[in-house]
């Protein structure tokens, strides 16, 4: 048997050759050129980016979503990206989803009615007898369509109000930290809200809440377990499925049914693959941020209230000042004084000629807060120039925030070697750019609003 093992973006760590042209993810891998076939993309495992953009939008409310060339939201250890659409790192992604499908799902159920409707009026003119027969059966299925999934469709559209309200509450509370509880608390919101909603005549409305909420819990729990362990998303589907319906069946009868157990796994490993293709698709403009580290990993959650003091050395420490920055402004170059901040974690750099994002400051902790990670890189523009790089002033609307980042650079290496500083910790999320005590919404040094 032959095995390899690869590292979280997914190139390889051990040396040999597969006997078949299988990868990453057990995918076709090109021997030639190194990408992995994801379905909808392919995907470059030695710059931890996909070739070309997704077609689905990424969600407002998770920034790292709005770069549509990032694995698993830039968090390959907690995500896993099964076919080159949806990330299972962030829940709200996922609630995000399941908006667009109800909305894709009503958008469906009004086309069948309307062309039902359209092939009455044809038969008008073909037959005017049978008019009035085929319009009123066309009106009486969408009548009992109606009646049916009416109230379905409202206890879904309250359960995800509901979850969505207490795991953004939750988050915004633990700062980020509490991830998994967070999930938990969200799904079993959702689920008492539901059944509460859905609760058949004569049994208590508080137990039907109940009994949701616990089934939740369970749903919520299992899959923030099985994402953060990397499982893939048919078997985060499938296994939270399964919790739930375990759950839901000791609590209503005292005993699980196996094939009703099997079928709901095998339906919530389908659906989850479903939900990815049944998001709305549009062409909107995304932040421009390093394509391969545009998401805070979130082992570093518990730093990102840390302060920072002035630059040091390349070594990653912050305690030392660097040298006195140049006068800068609009219509001026930046200093090679200044510090360049390329934000997340991930060593790889795109390749010299390629441009990214990044974020400057007279002081290392100053340029860590033009950029939304939670860790970050940096190097003086006189470092990145002596390489044969070129940094330049590039402010850039955000429209998340609704501002102008005005630290924003755009960074191109060039081919000699530039020294970059090891992983150094962020200054707390209300601090940086996006948070409420950010400094610089007004302007940075020259640059700003006339």
């Amino acid at each position: 048997m032959w095995t390899a093992v690869y590292d979280p973006f997914g190139s390889a760590t051990t040396t040999g050759t597969a006997p078949a042209s299988l990868g990453f993810q057990s995918m076709y891998t090109d021997p030639l050129t190194g990408l992995t076939d994801m379905g909808a993309r392919s995907y470059n495992p030695a710059s931890g980016t996909f070739t070309t953009i997704d077609t689905i939008t990424g969600a407002l409310s998770s920034p790292p979503t709005l770069n549509r060339y990032l694995y698993g939201t830039g968090d390959p250890a907690g995500s896993y990206d099964p076919d080159g659409h949806c990330s299972w790192s962030d829940p709200w992604d996922c609630v995000t989803q399941a908006r667009d499908s109800l909305t894709s799902t009503a958008s469906q159920a009004w086309d069948s009615i309307t062309s039902t409707l359209s092939q009455a009026w044809n038969g008008v003119t073909q037959a005017a007898g049978t008019v009035k027969a085929d319009l009123s059966a066309a009106l009486h299925t969408a009548s009992q369509v109606a009646q049916a999934y009416a109230p379905a469709l409202r206890a879904t559209a309250a359960s995800l109000l509901a979850g969505s309200a207490v795991f953004l509450g939750c988050e915004a509370i633990t700062a980020g930290a509490g991830s998994l509880a967070c999930t938990t608390a969200g799904a079993a919101a959702g689920g008492g809200v539901y059944n509460a909603m859905m609760c058949p005549p004569g049994v208590a409305i508080a137990r039907c809440a109940a009994t949701g909420a616990i089934t939740g819990a369970a749903i919520g729990l299992t899959a923030g377990i099985t994402a953060e362990l990397g499982a893939s998303a048919l078997t985060t589907g499938a296994l939270s499925s399964g919790a739930g319906n375990a759950t839901s069946q000791l609590l209503t009868t005292g005993h699980i049914n196996p094939a009703e157990l099997a079928t709901a796994m095998l339906t919530g490993a389908a659906l989850t693959y479903a939900g990815s293709k049944l998001t709305t698709q549009g062409d909107t403009t995304a932040l421009t941020t390093d394509s391969a580290a545009a998401a805070t990993d979130s082992a570093t959650a518990a730093t990102d209230t840390a302060s920072l003091s002035e630059p040091a050395s390349q070594t990653g420490m912050l305690s030392q000042t660097g040298p006195a920055p140049e006068a800068a402004g609009a219509g001026s170059s930046i200093p090679d004084s200044t510090i360049i901040a390329r934000g997340g974690t991930n060593p790889v750099f795109p390749p010299p000629g390629e441009v990214f994002s990044g974020s400057q400051g007279q002081t290392v902790a100053e340029a860590g807060q033009g950029v939304v990670h939670g860790q970050f890189r940096w190097a003086t523009a006189g470092d990145i120039r002596a390489a044969g790089g070129t940094v330049e002033p590039a402010p850039e609307l955000n429209p998340i925030v609704g501002k102008i980042n005005y630290q924003h650079v755009d960074v191109c290496l060039g081919a000699g070697a530039c020294q970059w500083s090891d992983l150094v910790p962020n200054v707390a999320k209300d601090l940086r750019f996006g948070g409420k005590n950010y400094p610089f919404y007004d302007g940075y040094l020259g640059w700003g609003p006339p």
